[in-house]
């Protein structure tokens, strides 16, 4: 072979090589994409998922997905070179630790899509400790890539908790001039929520319903009256700081009723020589029954959830 023939064969063989990695390439984009190049998610950080490829096998991870008894993840062994002629694989679960006793697959099962598939759904049901390797075996030539999966268990959900009871509208009710505690807890969808720094809580508020308020005047001769053309709609967000207090510290929520609706008034003036007493601004009816709508935010997942207080009715 002289020097010129061999020059060819080369340039040959770097192109075929090179269609080889476009086609590999092509691959990644089109079929489920690799741990690390999805933003993570409190349903994908259930599980820290690292792969060990090899020279002749390349794992890939599709997203997290959940279904009523499981969070699953599938896992795409691409065979390389990609000219292979037989790229059937076997599927293996196993503890790291093999001095675990517990059956590895109550946790954790791998389920190819097919006899011999370089496809398989990795379903985990419950929460574990240590480390569990699935591993993907090529039937012909043996080659071996690994995923080592670890339960991270990062918050999937919040909940706010409380001793009282809500009524029919969804309501807790506190009586007036009382405090009550409600608490912050956090939910994972596999078991315990095992991650640190998803502690970080905020709160809003927001008065829903609407009074009226009008002008009023009692005598000391008996007999009342209300000056109906002082009647005005007042919106409970406007006005329920006078009624309710709300604070939050870590995971703790505190609410602080004062004086019930119905007795409020702005102003009471004497008149009349005292026969009269003239109230500006009292409490006259509901337009709509009034709470306050609190959303409790965790800033580090985004996760959040809503809950209704009210002063209870006189």
């Amino acid at each position: 072979m002289n020097k010129v023939t061999a020059i060819i064969i080369a340039i040959l063989l770097l192109m075929v090589v090179g269609l080889g990695i476009g086609i590999i390439v092509k691959t990644t984009q089109d079929k489920p994409t690799i741990l690390g190049d999805v933003e993570p998610t409190p349903l994908e950080e259930q599980l820290d998922m690292k792969m060990e490829n090899s020279e002749n096998i390349e794992l890939l991870a599709s997203p997290m997905t959940v279904s009523e008894d499981c969070v699953t993840k599938t896992l795409t062994a691409v065979i390389i070179p990609a000219t292979a002629e037989d790229k059937t694989v076997d599927w293996s679960v196993a503890w790291a630790d093999t001095t675990k006793t517990e059956n590895v697959q109550d946790y954790i099962k791998v389920v190819p899509t097919g006899d011999g598939s370089n496809v398989a759904n990795v379903n985990c049901y419950k929460q574990f400790t240590g480390e569990i390797i699935i591993t993907v075996t090529t039937r012909t030539g043996g080659f071996k890539a690994k995923c080592t999966a670890t339960y991270i268990g990062v918050p999937t959900s919040i909940k706010v908790s409380s001793t009282l009871a809500k009524n029919e509208n969804n309501v807790y009710e506190i009586q007036p001039n009382s405090k009550s505690s409600f608490l912050i807890e956090q939910e994972s969808i596999l078991g315990d929520v095992k991650a640190g720094g998803y502690n970080n809580y905020s709160i809003t508020t927001k008065g829903v319903g609407s009074v009226i308020y009008s002008y009023y005047e009692t005598y000391r001769s008996g007999g009342s009256n209300w000056y109906d053309t002082s009647d005005t709609i007042y919106e409970y967000n406007d006005i329920m700081a006078d009624f309710i207090t709300i604070t939050q510290s870590g995971n703790s929520i505190v609410v602080e009723t004062h004086e019930p609706i119905e007795d409020y008034y702005k102003t009471l003036n004497i008149i009349d020589g005292g026969r009269t007493r003239a109230y500006k601004d009292k409490f006259r009816s509901y337009v709509s029954d009034c709470y306050v709508l609190v959303t409790v935010t965790e800033k580090t997942s985004g996760l959040s959830t809503s809950f209704k207080v009210a002063v209870a009715k006189q």
